[in-house]
């Protein structure tokens, strides 16, 4: 009959720390499960060895809610290859496959249960996790499964296996399951292949641990019953398993609020769930037992006559009992076809083990309410986590045992000093330490963790001493280990409060990224856990009340930035853009602006990690600070930005009317950027009118008196105006309103003419009037004549291009762009251009030498930028700018059939050489002088449709797929550039007047041809001048974050002189 099958851990291609798939072995609420390495290679793998050769009919998979593999495919085999040996492919037979959801409907809240059936028979089962589904949850592309159940029967049922010593040593390490569990014993009264519900998956990954094993035991009663016809027994066990199986679901329940609450560090509700859960597991148990329904059996006493010092015996009930630990932090995890859960991922950093009652041959059956009184409650083993009159328990027993290390002895040596050794760990600071005890041995870390600061600092020099005499020849996974080790000693000292120890850790932390992991080569990866681990302790440092250590600190991090193994990785600067609360205190707040302004100043809005974005969204968040000075930083860092990118910074700001100068900081902020652009400020405005004022009156008067005044007079006071280098006529109120006009446009020099010649209706005004009338009349003429043709069709002609904003686009194009580009070819810019038209003549082939010549001249042979043009009719949308391995990318290229990239290069490099063998030339044509743009890299990027079909390979060659013809009406243009953004930006200014030029001369060329083709729409002047049609396409991060829209506003512009644009 099929069941429950136990399984362990052969081996696994990686885990992240404190998820190993050691963890797939337990099944509870709050288990982590197994969690593949960051940014690892695909496809990961696990093999499981069974307890013994099975039949496997049933396999469930409990998925991660946000780290979703593809799919997962399943092997199978009878034995494992030899140790040193690859895993030969004909050992392991396929057994198939399974896709899972990519979430998205869940709002990646929910858990995904895939159950599998099957009829597989072997021992071990290999599971194959493909590449992970891209969210904006799983930053680092990894994949995750909580929990895995196999369900069968040995493969030679019938016959007796249980003695196997194989099966009872893997059943040993399986939850703790006795043989006489149901879940193995396959007796479970039913149909011959019915799989029992206790056997679920669904069962374990809600139920209480305790409650779980009291249930199958009761089921296990209940079957005895109905063997021996007890009917009326077997109804009071049913509804028994029932209520527990609810008590369950609410006890596992609160064990996940409870340890929440201990993550979350709110000690007094995780105390309120434990005395909940207390009192509920009291009143379930008497009610259970007042039905006599649960034997002694099923629970665990510490029998009140035995001593102390029987704790280690062998035959106490005690023996078995692990010494108490904190609980590990897990995530709420549900188990049925979709779970839904909140999105709350608590890190652990041990494994969750399950806790079975360990049973005494000795105990004697009870069932009197003695076993259940308030006295003994206590020693229910359901939380791993004994309560406080245990935990004095284990320590007294310890002390029994080890007389000679007494608590006086403890408490005396810190306190004296004078043996100068550190204090012994205690069992809480242990087992916190635990990986750094086997790397550096207790003594070290018991040093680090003294209450002396003198062997604090000692520890983390001894640590420092140890990495620089590191050999080069030691494994890679020693190194690896050694270095956590002491990255996890760094972050602790950070937070001392002692100087010299807060110096020491800094010392090492910069000998460990500039030194340690370049001279072992451990790559990008560990200087990433390096940076991620110590960077919030050494921000919060930038806050300290010692002004020396938060310069220290704010030093240190800046060097860090700058560093050349920490800057590309552009950690510090994502994580300072963070927002700023309002209400941080003003050391910290203070701290933190100065050094985004400062590394913002040296390094930049260019793949840096800054970008306009999160920057102006940090600095108008912080700008909202209480305090002043704080303010005035961040004002500092908006001028900084705004000299930079001008109108791209205002789109993140009010507008400027009167509305936003009433608030102070926008005031000062638009005063600024006016004397930024060379404007005068409203403040300076308003004193040169005040200052102006009298003279304006003054002028005012004169004005008057010159109307009544002798031609002679005027003339002189003009005079003594002229000599005047500027003369204001502003605010004279004056009836000539030509002469009005003119004062309000600073026309001096008009003025004075005007007034020369004696006021309305004389002098150049007059001229300047009858001479439009002449022009009308010469214009008239032209036109009567015939002559005046020419110039109506040339003001027709002119290039037109219409934008389409992205909000007026029912179904915009977006490109998303993966963190992976930004070390390959970083900057990409699109659009769409529709109304194309390259059937007429030679159009065609026009528009391709057009592409090649700006390939050679503006795009500097492909080494600046590289133009790629699609037909959208084609495209399958959402796109993604995406890197791929060489060996992975494949492409169908202009002409060819399709090939990986490492292929198509190598084939390119043949093909080059047989030309200049050929053609006895030292340089080469075609794509093949392109070659070398991608020489030293690792990764090649790419252009990936919806379908995952690669459209571009950069600066390569584009896709047959998208390969445009005569009929194309519709265009995806595109330009990467491994330079700048602005770069990408011109070369696709220019593409487009390029473009518009041809459209035009295909039109007037087809107009004047007199060609068969059907036309789309009569030709003539007004058609001539259709204007294309350009779409907005948006750029944007993983994450939905806007990195480029194009055309914005202030693009095109050097184009202005030559194409109207319709915005």
């Amino acid at each position: 009959m099929p069941h429950k099958i136990a399984f362990t851990v052969v081996s696994s291609s990686g885990h992240e720390d404190g998820f190993s798939a050691r963890e797939l072995m337990v099944h509870a609420p709050t288990v982590n499960g197994w969690r593949s390495p960051r940014l690892c290679q695909y496809p990961q793998e696990i093999i499981l060895q069974l307890v013994e050769r099975c039949r496997i009919r049933k396999l469930q998979l409990l998925a991660h809610q946000y780290m979703i593999a593809s799919k997962i495919e399943f092997y199978i085999s009878e034995s494992l290859p030899e140790y040193f040996a690859p895993y030969q492919s004909e050992r392991f037979q396929r057994l198939g496959y399974v896709p899972l959801s990519d979430n998205e409907k869940t709002d990646f809240r929910a858990r995904e249960l895939k159950s599998v059936y099957m009829d597989a028979v072997g021992q071990y089962l290999k599971l194959i996790f493909h590449k992970n589904y891209a969210n904006k949850y799983n930053l680092y592309g990894q994949v995750a499964l909580v929990a895995v159940n196999i369900i069968g029967e040995p493969a030679d049922y019938g016959h007796d296996s249980m003695s196997s010593p194989s099966r009872d040593k893997l059943i040993d390490h399986y939850l703790g399951i006795k043989l006489d569990d149901p879940a193995l014993d396959g007796t479970y009264l039913g149909k011959r292949d019915s799989i029992s519900p206790l056997d679920d998956l669904a069962f374990d990954m809600y139920q209480d641990p305790e409650v779980a094993q009291i249930i199958r035991r009761l089921d296990q009663k209940k079957r005895e019953a109905v063997r021996l016809e007890c009917y009326d027994h077997a109804k009071k066990l049913k509804q028994a398993i029932a209520d527990l199986q609810k008590v369950g679901e609410r006890l596992g329940r609160y064990e996940v609020e409870k340890r929440y609450a201990v993550e979350k560090e709110d000690y007094d509700l995780a105390k309120k769930k434990k005395e909940q859960m207390d009192e509920y597991r009291l009143k379930v148990y008497q009610q259970l037992e007042l039905h006599d329904l649960l034997d002694a059996q099923l629970l665990i006493r510490k029998p009140p006559q035995l001593p102390l010092g029987s704790v280690s015996g062998t035959e106490s009930p005690q023996s078995s009992l692990p010494e108490p630990i904190d609980p590990p932090q897990g995530e709420p995890q549900r188990a049925e076809a979709v779970l839904e859960e909140q999105l709350v991922d608590l890190a652990s950093s041990e494994p969750v083990v399950l806790y079975e009652s360990p049973l005494s041959s000795g105990t004697q059956p009870t069932t009197s309410k003695e076993a259940f009184s308030k006295e003994n409650v206590e020693f229910l083993p359901y939380d791993e986590r004994p309560l406080p009159a245990i935990c004095k328990q284990v320590d007294e027993a310890v002390a029994y045992l080890e007389p000679e290390v007494t608590e006086e002895d403890m408490g005396d040596a810190p306190r004296t000093g004078n043996t100068g050794e550190p204090e012994a760990l205690t069992e809480k600071a242990l087992r916190e330490a635990s990986p750094v005890v086997e790397v550096f041995g207790e003594t070290l870390v018991s040093g680090a963790y003294s209450r002396t600061w003198s062997c604090r600092e000692d520890a983390l020099l001894t640590v420092y001493k140890k990495l620089m005499e590191v050999s080069v020849d030691t494994p890679k996974e020693d190194l690896r280990n050694m270095l956590r080790a002491a990255v996890f000693l760094v972050r602790r000292a950070i937070k001392d409060t002692v100087s010299s120890v807060f110096q020491a850790s800094l010392k090492l932390l910069k000998m460990i990224i500039t030194q340690y992991i370049p001279k072992h080569k451990l790559g990008k990866l560990e200087t990433s856990h390096c940076v991620e681990k110590t960077l919030p302790a050494l921000l919060s440092r930038t806050g300290d009340s010692s002004s020396r250590l938060r310069l220290l600190a704010s030093t240190f991090i800046q060097e860090m930035a700058l560093c050349p193994e920490v800057k590309p990785l552009q950690i510090i600067p994502v994580h300072l853009v963070k927002t700023l609360k309002p209400n941080s205190p003003t050391h910290l707040a203070m701290s933190h602006v100065e050094l985004v302004e400062s590394l913002l100043g040296a390094m930049g809005t260019e793949n840096s990690g800054f970008s306009i974005n999160n920057v102006m969204k940090f600095a108008t968040g912080a700008l909202e600070h209480r305090a002043q000075e704080v303010r005035e930083v961040v004002l500092r860092i908006i001028f900084a930005m705004y000299r930079e990118h001008r109108a791209a910074v205002l789109e993140y700001l009010p507008p400027d009317d009167a509305g936003a100068r009433k608030t102070v900081r926008y005031k000062t902020l638009f005063e600024g950027f006016a004397k930024i652009d060379g404007k005068s400020s409203g403040t300076e405005l308003r004193t040169q009118r005040k200052a102006a004022t009298v003279v304006e009156k003054q002028r005012e008067e004169e004005m008057k008196v010159v109307k009544e005044r002798p031609a002679a007079l005027k003339l002189e006071l003009q005079a003594e105006v002229e000599d005047e280098e500027e003369a204001n006529f502003r605010g004279n109120q004056l009836r000539d309103k030509r002469l009005e006009k003119m004062v309000n446009g600073c026309q001096t020099k008009a003025i004075l003419e005007y007034l020369r010649a004696g006021g309305r209706g004389k002098g150049k005004g007059e001229s300047a009037r009858e001479e439009v009338r002449k022009k009308k009349r010469e214009k008239q003429q032209k036109k009567d004549s015939g002559d005046g043709e020419q110039d109506d069709v040339e003001e027709v002609s002119k290039l037109l291009v219409k934008v389409l904003h992205v909000s007026e686009n029912p179904a915009p194009l977006v490109v998303k762009v993966s963190p992976g580009v930004k070390d390959v070819r970083a900057f990409i810019v699109c659009c769409v251009l529709k109304g194309v038209n390259l059937k007429p003549g030679n159009a065609l082939k026009r528009f391709l030498t057009m592409q090649t010549k700006l390939h050679e001249d503006i795009c500097e042979k492909r080494t600046v930028a590289t133009i790629a043009t699609h037909d959208l009719q084609l495209v399958k949308a959402p796109l993604t700018y995406d890197v791929q391995p060489p060996d992975e990318l494949k492409i169908m290229p202009l002409g060819r059939k399709e090939i990986k990239a490492k292929d198509l290069l190598r084939q390119l490099q043949l093909e080059a050489e047989e030309q200049r063998k050929q053609k006895k030339r030292q340089n080469v044509s075609g794509l093949h002088k392109y070659l070398q743009l991608l020489d030293g890299k690792d990764n090649y990027p790419c252009l990936v449709d919806a379908e995952g079909a690669v459209i571009s390979f950069p600066p390569i060659t584009n896709s047959e797929k998208t390969k445009i013809r005569k009929e194309t009406r519709d265009l995806l243009l595109e330009v990467t550039s491994d330079t700048s953004l602005q770069i990408c930006k011109d070369v696709m200014d220019t593409l487009i007047l390029k473009i518009a030029e041809l459209n035009r001369s295909a039109l007037e060329n087809k107009e004047g041809s007199g060609s068969d083709v059907e036309l789309d729409a009569p030709c003539g002047p007004g058609n001539l001048n259709l204007p294309l049609v350009l779409e907005q396409v948006r750029v944007v991060d993983m994450d939905g974050n806007l990195k480029v829209l194009y055309p914005s506003k202030t693009d095109l512009a050097t184009v202005s002189s030559l194409l109207t644009v319709i915005r």
